[in-house]
Formats: structure tokens, sequence, C-alpha cells
């Protein structure tokens, strides 16, 4: 299993649009419109596994840190370390690794060696706590 850029016609399969709806909880409205207006401004990166999409990673290259927007994994498929492959092929382009996530990832962030610290409610999710969660990969 190899990590490589997501193509925009792997991007439009059901494959994905479950990854991404795992990722983000989405309406089936919001992820069509992600999909075809916000995830082609970003770097894509998946994993395949028998030309099946299995995880992937979104995030935004600034010039001094990659900002991740999106993360998932097959759920059949987690606890394999894919996710952490993931992060660590962003990590080859970028001295930071900068996110925001909920209650149900921060423990996995932690594991990484990301500093966690807590931030105020997102209105897209008010009944979860956020957390900005940082993680220098290399010096500046």
């Amino acid at each position: 299993m190899n990590i490589r850029i997501i193509s925009p016609s792997i991007m439009h399969s059901v494959d994905f649009t479950h990854l991404l709806w795992l990722a983000s909880e989405y309406s089936a409205e919001k992820l069509s419109y992600t999909i075809t207006h916000e995830l082609p401004q970003m770097n894509t990166i998946g994993i395949l596994e028998n030309a099946s999409l299995i995880a992937f990673a979104s995030y935004v290259q600034e010039p001094t840190r990659a900002m991740v927007e999106y993360i998932a994994v097959k759920e059949t498929h987690q606890g394999r370390g894919l996710g952490s492959q993931l992060l660590h092929e962003i990590s080859q382009s970028s001295p930071e690794i900068y996110l925001e996530t909920d209650d149900d990832a921060v423990e996995f962030y932690r594991k990484q060696g990301f500093t966690v610290i807590p931030k105020d409610r997102d209105p897209r999710w008010p009944d979860r706590e956020r957390y900005t969660c940082t993680w220098k990969t290399k010096p500046v």
C-alpha cells in the first residue's frame, strides 16, 4: 500500500465520499460542495488497497506549515497505522503540521506527538469539545 496523490476521479468515488463523511459528518450537499469546490484547492493524498481507497488526508501547504483539513481511515482499516503514515508523508514537506479536531480523535493526535490545546467550540459542531493540534516535525 503506497501513498499517492488522489486524482479527481477518485475524489468523485463512493469510497472517497464515505471517507470525507467520516472526517466531517457533512450532509450530502456539503460533501458534494467540498469535493467540487474546496478540495481542488488542497493537496489530497491517499492509500489504496486493491484499487479501493481506504484512507486519505487533505491539507493546505502554507509557507511554514501544513494545515490538515480532513483525514480519515476506513472503519475496517483503523488501528493499522494508516493515519500515522499519512501524517508522516505530510511531514516530509513541512516543518509543522496544524489541525483542529474534537474528542473522537484527540487521543490519536496526542499519541502522534502533537501538542493539544483546547479551543472554543466550533459552530458547526456546538455540542463537541474542540482542540488545536500542532506537531513540529523538524526544526525551522
